[in-house]
């Protein structure tokens, strides 16, 4: 798909057609060795409810709360400059109140993207895309948020991410563990921003947009992945200074489950079933809760 003119990629961008991204399947990162012997791997799942916005300085006073893209991108039109970013916020009230409280647990945080291929300047595909992932300062709402009124976002607090021309067809793992920390410790959790790095503006592609919450297809909607520790009898201080023993990733599993289900009967998870690299998987989203553990899973690595 190719955007040739400012109007029609003012029409894309907002009243963008519904685009299947042709992507693998996600892997199974790779845990190191040195991490401890019980991860749990927390997947944070996008769907309709997630906040989300594309907002371009075409039309600097309308919304792309609807937008099933989200991305960022700078090109010239006629002489123009055009413009485009995306907000992009994970609701973290899903996650364990343990990691809440203590979130020195997470080792590691990913921003899994999507790409859809799309053209905003000649021969766009075959460049590297250069984006930054923001941690966004201010609250905001989808519903509301446009360019003219756009959240500030953290020029400290940010990370680059570039996309190889091979890679375009595979889903992107951002590193955003910073951000993520910092949110969940300082209890203000206004999730990403996606801006265009215009550093190697002439040699690399004008922009790279990726499936939004709002995209038809659930398969390459954007997820937060965090990976949890757990170790025995291990403690940590938590953000108020004061020591908290560590659950072990079952506690976290049964606790949850039990608490979202009403208080329910749950089964429990012997801890001899821990071994080297392993990793308990758990998908959470907002509008779907599983009625019981059964999609855990344990994955050897």
């Amino acid at each position: 798909m190719k955007f040739k003119s400012s109007t029609t990629t003012c029409f894309f961008l907002f009243l963008f057609i519904s685009t299947v991204a042709q992507v693998n399947d996600t892997a199974v990162s790779k845990i190191p060795s040195t991490i401890p012997k019980g991860i749990l791997k927390i997947v944070l799942e996008s769907d309709s409810s997630t906040k989300s916005v594309l907002v371009s300085n075409i039309k600097a006073d309308k919304t792309g709360d609807m937008s099933p893209v989200i991305g960022a991108a700078n090109w010239m039109d006629n002489g123009k400059e055009l413009l485009c970013r995306s907000l992009l916020e994970f609701d973290f009230n899903l996650l364990p109140v343990e990691i809440l409280n203590n979130p020195i647990l997470i080792l590691k945080a990913d921003l899994v993207l999507y790409p859809i291929n799309t053209e905003f300047a000649v021969n766009d595909n075959a460049k590297t895309s250069a984006l930054y992932i923001r941690q966004v300062l201010d609250k905001w709402e989808d519903s509301s948020a446009m360019w003219n009124n756009q959240p500030s976002a953290s020029f400290e607090n940010q990370k680059s991410a570039t996309i190889k021309t091979k890679n375009k067809n595979i889903p992107a793992s951002i590193d955003v563990t910073e951000i993520v920390f910092n949110s969940i410790f300082k209890e203000k959790n206004n999730g990403f921003m996606i801006v265009y790095d215009d550093t190697h503006k002439k040699s690399f592609a004008a922009g790279q947009l990726f499936a939004s919450p709002k995209n038809e297809n659930p398969a390459i909607r954007p997820q937060l992945v965090i990976y949890i520790e757990y170790q025995k009898d291990r403690v940590f201080a938590n953000k108020v200074s004061s020591i908290t023993p560590t659950k072990p990733v079952e506690n976290l599993l049964n606790d949850l489950y039990r608490k979202r289900n009403g208080g329910g009967s749950y089964p429990s998870y012997e801890q001899d079933r821990f071994s080297t690299n392993s990793v308990y998987q758990m998908n959470l989203r907002k509008v779907t809760v599983p009625s019981d553990p059964a999609p855990t899973k344990k994955i050897n690595q």
